[in-house]
């Protein structure tokens, strides 16, 4: 069952951050995940296991986004 709340929790990650134009997630092989490829994943622990990648033109730019999916994530707020 904890891997069905993984999955929930990436997806509510996911709509959140949908407006981040800089914003990629991916397993940890490079694998393009999505909203509707999710529930097909699973890791060795049976969770999912997703890197969220940050692309921007400048290391500030990135920093900045960092700070505010930080800030979303630690409070919740998704």
């Amino acid at each position: 069952m904890g891997f069905y709340f993984e999955h929930e929790e990436l997806k509510r990650l996911m709509e959140r951050l949908k407006g981040f134009g800089a914003v990629e997630f991916t397993d940890v092989y490079g694998t393009p995940l999505t909203e509707e490829s999710i529930d097909k994943r699973f890791g060795k622990d049976g969770g999912i296991d997703c890197v969220i990648h940050i692309i921007t033109e400048t290391e500030r730019g990135a920093k900045n986004v960092a700070t505010r999916i930080r800030n979303i994530i630690v409070n919740g707020d998704y």
